[in-house]
C-alpha cells in the first residue's frame, strides 16, 4: 500500500495531523458528508467551524473550501485538530487535571503501564494526544505493539510488548483466554439478585451503532459467552467495594455483569446513569443532578492485577488502588486508604499463588 491510498497520521507538540485520501467509491461526496464518514465521534457543527478557520482542508486545491465542496477521487483531505479543543474533561464545570501514566515494569521486549483515569489507550476519536501509546512513544522513543485495550475511563495495568514474536504470543493467550486478570471496584447496591461471592454468566452482545453492551441470560442464542467472578471486600448498606476475575474478555464485561446482578458501578455513566445521562456529560450538558447522582468523574474501576506468559512461564504483576478511588472511600466510608490496600494486596496474592511474581 502506497502512501496515496493510506491514512497519514503524525503527532506534534500540541497538534494532530491527519489526512485521509479519497477513494473512488466516495467521489463526488460533500466535504462534510466526507467527515462525517471518518470522522464520526465530531460534532457536524465542530467539521463546519474547523473549514471555517481552514484548519481543514483539501491539499492541492486553491479555492476556498466549504461544507459542500464536492471531492474526487484522488483528493486528499487534511485537518488539524489541537489537544484543547477535544480532549478536556470537566465535572461540576471545572477542568479536570490529568494524571500521568505511571511505569510498572520494562525490559527489552515489554513495557507494562498503570492507566490513569481519562487516558484512552490509543488515538482515537477526539482522544488524539492523551493517550498511553502517544505518551510512551514520547516518553521512551519506542514504538509498542497494542494486544489489549481499557475503557478511557477505567484506570489501571496495560501490557505493551515492544517486539512482534511477544506481540503475537499475548494475542494467543488473549484469544485463547490464557490471561487472567483481577479488577478493583465500587459498585452501588439497588437492586440485587445475588449476594456476594456470585458468578455472573451472562452472554454479553456489543451492537453496531450502540454504547453499551447487552445482557442475556446463559441459555439464551444471543450474544458471546461471558463469565465473571464477583467477591466482597466491604459492604455496607449502600455500597460494596470488591474484586472480580473475569474468566472471558468482552466488551463492559465487568460494568455490564455487575449493573445486571443489581450492582451499577460507582459513576458508571451508561450502566447506572443510562445512555440519555450518558450523552449530556459527553455534550457538556449535564445537570448538577447528574452529577450528584454519579458522585465521582468516572466509573470506579480500575485493572489491578494480570497474570501472562513471558518467557515461557505465567508470570504477574499488581497495582496499587488508584488515589481518587481512595480519597473517595476514606470520605464517603470511612476506610482508612493502607489498611486496604494491605487486605487487597493478601486477596490478590492468594488467587494468583500458583504462578510467579514478576
Amino acid at each position: 500500500m502506497n502512501n496515496k491510498t493510506q491514512i497519514l497520521r503524525r503527532f506534534q507538540e500540541d497538534c494532530y495531523i491527519v489526512s485521509y485520501p479519497v477513494r473512488p467509491q466516495e467521489s463526488n461526496l460533500r466535504l462534510d458528508q466526507f467527515l462525517g464518514l471518518h470522522l464520526p465521534s465530531f460534532s457536524r457543527e465542530f467539521i463546519k467551524r474547523k473549514i471555517a478557520k481552514k484548519e481543514i482542508i483539501i491539499l492541492e486545491r486553491e479555492s476556498e473550501c466549504r461544507p459542500s465542496t464536492k471531492i474526487k477521487s484522488g483528493d486528499r483531505i487534511e485537518m488539524h485538530c489541537y489537544r484543547n479543543e477535544v480532549e478536556d474533561e470537566f465535572w461540576r464545570g471545572e477542568k479536570i487535571p490529568f494524571a500521568p501514566l505511571k511505569y510498572i515494569y520494562e525490559s527489552n521486549d515489554l513495557l507494562i503501564i498503570s492507566k490513569p483515569p481519562f487516558m484512552a489507550t490509543h488515538p482515537t476519536g477526539k482522544h488524539l494526544f492523551h493517550c498511553a501509546t502517544v505518551q510512551i512513544e514520547k516518553d521512551r522513543g519506542v514504538s509498542t505493539y497494542g494486544v489489549h485495550r481499557l475503557d478511557r475511563e477505567t484506570s489501571g495495568l496495560l501490557l505493551f510488548p515492544k517486539n512482534s514474536t511477544l506481540a503475537s504470543s499475548l494475542v494467543k493467550a488473549f484469544e485463547f483466554e490464557n490471561i487472567k486478570k483481577c479488577y478493583f471496584f465500587i459498585s452501588h447496591k439497588k437492586t440485587p439478585k445475588k449476594p456476594f461471592p456470585f458468578s455472573a454468566k451472562e452472554r454479553l452482545e456489543s451492537l453496531s451503532g450502540r454504547i453499551e453492551t447487552l445482557c442475556y441470560d446463559n441459555d439464551s442464542s444471543r450474544g458471546k459467552e461471558a463469565h465473571t467472578d464477583f467477591y466482597p471486600l466491604l459492604e455496607n448498606e449502600y455500597f460494596i467495594v470488591g474484586l472480580a476475575f473475569p474468566k472471558t474478555g468482552r466488551q463492559h464485561q465487568i460494568r455490564a455483569h455487575a449493573a445486571f446482578h443489581g450492582y451499577p458501578l460507582l459513576g458508571d455513566k451508561i450502566y447506572d446513569g443510562g445512555i440519555e445521562l450518558f450523552g449530556r456529560f459527553k455534550d457538556r450538558v449535564a445537570s448538577q443532578q447528574d452529577h450528584d447522582l454519579m458522585q465521582i468523574p468516572r466509573h470506579a474501576l480500575h485493572a489491578l492485577g494480570i497474570v501472562f506468559p513471558l518467557n515461557g512461564e505465567m508470570r504477574w504483576v499488581m497495582d496499587h488502588l488508584p488515589k481518587d478511588l481512595l480519597m473517595w472511600m476514606q470520605k464517603n466510608l470511612g476506610i482508612k486508604s493502607r489498611c486496604l490496600e494491605k487486605e487487597v494486596a493478601e486477596k490478590v496474592t492468594h488467587h494468583f499463588k500458583d504462578f510467579k511474581k514478576l
